[in-house]
């Protein structure tokens, strides 16, 4: 939101700037980056809720195969030790599962938005959608 904010209240400058220099290229240039600045909070709504599909995923299906081996594994034990340790490490495989699980979770809602941006080409190199969006708007806009 602060990065959207400063776009607005940049824009009126950056114009002002180009049109008095006459380097016109800086306002597609500066258009480009409001696209992508836009188009920001909305990746990282879609990635907030695919990482929390990701995460039921990754725990369902960890946690199902860890209940099946482990039961089967303490049904048969009947010794007080083994079944105390077998507990424990069911226990530990759990923590590892919640903290790979809020891992992948953690990654995808903060890089995956960047990651998605950078293969679109809205990441500020030069890349054909860019180039083809800016002549576009070329186009369009009037030539000082």
């Amino acid at each position: 939101m602060v990065e959207l904010a400063k776009f607005f209240y940049i824009m009126p400058f950056v114009v002002a700037f180009s049109l008095t220099t006459k380097r016109v290229n800086k306002i597609f240039d500066f258009l480009l980056t409001g696209i992508a600045i836009f188009f920001k909070p909305i990746l990282i709504v879609l990635f907030i809720f695919f990482a929390l599909f990701a995460h039921g995923l990754v725990q369902d299906v960890f946690m199902t195969l860890l209940n099946e081996q482990f039961a089967t594994i303490i049904a048969i034990n009947t010794s007080m030790v083994l079944a105390s340790v077998m507990g424990i490490f069911f226990t530990l495989l759990t923590i590892i599962a919640s903290i790979g699980s809020m891992f992948i979770m953690w990654k995808l809602i903060l890089t995956a938005p960047n990651w998605t941006l950078k293969m679109a080409g809205l990441d500020g190199n030069s890349d054909v959608f860019v180039d083809s969006l800016a002549t576009k708007l070329e186009r369009h806009s009037f030539q000082v």
